[in-house]
């Protein structure tokens, strides 16, 4: 048995989608490594004690925006063309009207930091299939997507509504000392991702592939999407500490954002089984609702988030092992104090019309953790050779990363690799090459799991080093 959704509802996500997305960049060294985290100051998002932690000298750089790029020479991405010429794209499927793959775009977005290859097509449509194994979603040529499934703004920008951020856009510092004091903009992602209702699930399961008869069955898939921007301040203090056998590093951050604008779409599908337990196409509905908070509603946010964090180097001399110079071990907490609210607009849009504005919130307190653990080692090898071994792993605020990576340097040249886990398998190979100190190149091949499809997106990073 099978249902589609209607166009309409594709179209207002993928608008949604299309008109907010921006990512921010990590590190191509770490994306060389299959996102692998590197101790050092460009990890004080995570964890604030690495502020004061001393840089290697290698990574970090200008990473140039490759992805605006592809929306320039990929017409299917023109990002700009859609948000200003909309009435161009009206009529899919019109061979006069241009195709705007708005989730291929979406993707671009929040992955600036890289020319992705392939792009992820754009679902025309999405269909819930019934069967006696349960439900499952394809699009129009039959294609599975993976529902439950979420993506944001690749590593560096938190999820959540506080819209904190783990770290923001650009970030204006002021240190003195271990103190520092930073202004900048952030940008928010959490989504795509579509569900499934469980109850529809287990029923369908336990009859066998049907419905039951005549029952109406609400919200039984549901897709949301959520995006903010606004201005965040934030003040961190943190120390190094000599103690035997081991340097330690402590720090804490409060940080506080004032929210320009938000929008969070959430749409939700209905069915309805007719007597023999098939579902009623004609009855099928719809229903997008988008709370709105921006300057031209009156809407605005605000909130506050408390970060804490540890790390520890130990020599080779505590460890008892030559070959390994020093082991770094790290752990973080974003978000141990975590409060927002919103203040804004929502509507409803259904097939039948959308609704008059009307005045809302959203907020919530409490404990909503990010917690990210690493650990480095690096090794001095026989024929000149020093290896960096990375791992960590991340869980929290509905998001669980993984990732193992190395880099082995001899003289001025720099080769990595690695494999990583962010909503799906990837990986990542890489290069660096140290021209003289402080001017250096890096490249990367990196992958990641685009959202929907079990599509892996291929993108390729470049970063240039002048540290003189």
């Amino acid at each position: 048995m099978r249902q589609a959704t209607g166009m309409n509802l594709i179209r207002v996500m993928g608008a949604t989608l299309a008109l907010g997305a921006v990512g921010a960049a990590q590190d191509v060294r770490g994306l060389g490594m299959g996102g692998a985290l590197v101790p050092g100051p460009s990890l004080a998002a995570f964890n604030p004690a690495y502020s004061v932690y001393p840089p290697d000298g290698r990574g970090g750089g200008l990473v140039l925006p490759l992805g605006l790029l592809n929306f320039f020479v990929n017409p299917q991405l023109n990002v700009f063309d859609f948000i200003l010429n909309p009435a161009r794209y009206a009529n899919p499927g019109d061979p006069n009207s241009p195709e705007f793959n708005a989730l291929g775009a979406f993707d671009q977005a929040t992955h600036l930091n890289t020319f992705i290859l392939n792009p992820v097509p754009a679902p025309q449509q999405i269909n819930i299939d019934i069967s006696a194994t349960g439900v499952s979603l394809s699009d129009q040529n039959g294609t599975p997507l993976a529902y439950d499934f979420s993506s944001g703004a690749a590593v560096n920008v938190s999820s959540g509504a506080s819209s904190v951020g783990a770290a923001p856009l650009f970030r204006i510092p002021f240190g003195f000392g271990g103190l520092s004091i930073g202004a900048g903009l952030f940008v928010n992602f959490t989504g795509p991702s579509l569900a499934v209702n469980p109850e529809l699930q287990n029923d369908v399961i336990a009859r066998g592939g049907t419905l039951t008869p005549d029952r109406n069955y609400e919200n039984v898939v549901t897709g949301a999407v959520q995006g903010s921007v606004g201005i965040s301040l934030d003040a961190a203090y943190a120390t190094a500490l000599e103690v035997p056998g081991a340097t330690v590093y402590v720090g804490g951050r409060g940080a506080g954002f004032y929210g320009i604008a938000l929008v969070d779409a959430t749409a939700n599908v209905s069915v309805k089984a007719d007597s023999s337990g098939e579902i009623r196409e004609a009855e099928t509905t719809y229903e997008v609702t988008i709370f709105r908070a921006d300057p031209t509603n009156g809407g605005f946010g605000f909130g506050v988030n408390l970060d804490l964090g540890v790390a520890a180097d130990l020599p080779s001399a505590t460890l008892g092992v030559p070959e390994l110079e020093k082991l770094t071990v790290g752990l973080g907490v974003v978000g141990a104090v975590d409060t927002y609210s919103w203040s804004g607009q929502e509507q409803t849009i259904t097939a039948n019309g959308t609704s008059a504005p009307v005045a809302a919130t959203r907020g919530g307190f409490g404990f909503n953790p990010l917690v990210t653990l690493n650990a480095a080692g690096t090794f001095s090898l026989s024929g000149g050779w020093r290896v960096l071994a990375l791992a960590d792993v991340q869980f929290g605020r509905g998001v669980f990363r993984a990732h193992l990576g190395a880099e082995a340097q001899f003289g001025m040249v720099f080769v990595r690799t690695g494999l990583g886990f962010d909503n799906g398998l990837r990986f990542g190979l890489g290069a660096g090459l140290e021209v003289a100190p402080g001017l250096g190149f890096d490249l990367a091949l990196t992958t990641h799991q685009a959202p929907f499809y079990n599509h892996t997106s291929f993108g390729i990073a470049l970063a240039a080093r002048f540290g003189f």
